[in-house]
């Protein structure tokens, strides 16, 4: 390389100068672009858009988030803070289900069976 040129050119760098140097070249008077390097464009330009739509929804999503703990830490008592927490954390998990011991009955006597009148405005049969 002769000296007072030598650069560092890296990725990023050669991509810009290449699109300045295509937009310099795409902006003269005469200049054709074709219908595929259009159609090219048209989906590069697309991409970049889908990319940046996503990328600005995971940021609102990200602010409601914070909105939502930001209220919960407002609103709920310190012990009921814990609780949130020790759940999340997984701590928690002997109480993560509460378990009811209950008797069954199997005597088929004691089962309750609803009775149904007919009504003319209803269009289901009823077996």
């Amino acid at each position: 390389m002769n000296e007072g040129k030598e650069r560092v050119i890296n990725e990023v760098t050669f991509a810009e100068t290449m699109m300045r140097k295509g937009f310099d070249n795409l902006t003269e008077e005469g200049t054709v672009v074709s219908p595929m390097q259009g159609l090219a464009a048209a989906r590069q330009y697309h991409s970049f858009m889908k990319d940046v739509g996503e990328s600005e929804r995971a940021e609102k999503l990200l602010q409601q988030l914070d909105r939502i703990i930001k209220t919960v830490r407002e609103v709920v008592s310190p012990e009921q803070m814990e609780l949130i927490v020790s759940r999340l954390d997984g701590s928690d998990e002997e109480d993560e289900q509460e378990v009811l011991d209950v008797d069954v009955d199997e005597d088929e006597e004691d089962v309750f069976t609803p009775e149904f009148e007919k009504d003319e405005r209803d269009t289901l049969e009823v077996e």
